[in-house]
């Protein structure tokens, strides 16, 4: 939280959501805490993200040369998002329609620029965690997929999947739920 508090989203915005990620992701595997290789794979990343913002802190930041007078650069307008792409019961193919959301977020990371793409998968409560959870992975790779296909580099695109730990509309266990069945495309810069 110190690192954010000083500035890290503003100055270091791609290491930052990646860690913001990687932690998130971490935490939901802990809990359900059934997956140790997940559990390890998050929290390198996590720390691996970290370690990119620390030593971007530790720079010595280069030597100013004289500037010539110009006019200011127009600060660049903020990315827009996240796009949401819903997903049919127990499925991850794309209709049409969502397939519409995916071109939308590939054409305004083109437009504004992107360095990365974060996907967040999810889904609703009518299976079991550990389902949910591979479910939420494989809507992810689709959404992934379907970028790639219009363009956005895949190193570009960073993964997490949640399953069933992060609702839109909180349900008992067992409930289906469309609008808790996404996956969430983040820009940034």
């Amino acid at each position: 939280m110190s690192v954010f508090g000083a500035g890290a989203r503003d100055k270091w915005p791609s290491p930052a959501a990646n860690a913001q990620v990687m932690f998130d992701c971490w935490m939901e595997e802990q809990e359900e805490n059934i997956q140790p290789k997940d559990i390890a794979r998050c929290r390198a990343g996590f720390f691996a993200a970290m370690a990119q913002i620390d030593k971007a802190m530790m720079a010595k930041p280069a030597a100013k040369k004289p500037e010539k007078k110009m006019a200011k650069p127009m600060p660049m307008a903020a990315l827009p998002g996240p796009f949401i792409v819903y997903f049919g019961f127990d499925s991850s193919a794309i209709d049409r329609k969502n397939a519409a959301v995916v071109r939308d977020a590939a054409a305004a990371a083109k437009k504004g620029k992107a360095k990365e793409v974060v996907l967040q998968g999810h889904a609703d409560r009518s299976g079991s965690s550990a389902y949910n959870t591979g479910l939420s992975q494989r809507r992810v790779d689709a959404v992934a997929a379907a970028l790639g296909r219009a363009g956005v580099k895949s190193g570009m695109i960073g993964k997490a999947r949640f399953g069933e730990q992060q609702p839109t509309v909180s349900t008992p266990d067992g409930k289906r739920e469309g609008r808790n069945r996404r996956v969430e495309i983040y820009l940034s810069r």
